[in-house]
């Protein structure tokens, strides 16, 4: 019952929606059945959820890839901040 009503309301909604309003409200709607432990069957991790949320950013070290554009490398470096991603800049 809970995933048909859940099924109803989003087609309801994502009828109103502009095109590129669904996907975001989609994205919405996962992160927090995700974090009430719905859906998914992994820990939530709200660090990791909020720098996906806010993108920060890492002014500190020169960009050694020429490839690559240094506002994806102020994100990298910071995302090499977090402990779990602390080698991926090395």
């Amino acid at each position: 019952l809970r995933d048909s009503l859940r099924i109803t309301i989003f087609t309801w909604v994502a009828r109103g929606l502009f095109e590129r309003h669904k996907l975001i409200f989609l994205s919405q709607l996962t992160f927090n059945l995700m974090k009430r432990g719905i859906v998914g069957d992994m820990d939530w991790n709200e660090t990791h959820f909020q720098f996906l949320v806010r993108g920060h950013s890492k002014l500190s070290e020169e960009n050694p890839l020429p490839w690559l554009p240094n506002g994806a490398w102020a994100s990298i470096s910071a995302l090499g901040d977090m402990d779990e991603f602390g080698k991926f800049t090395s």
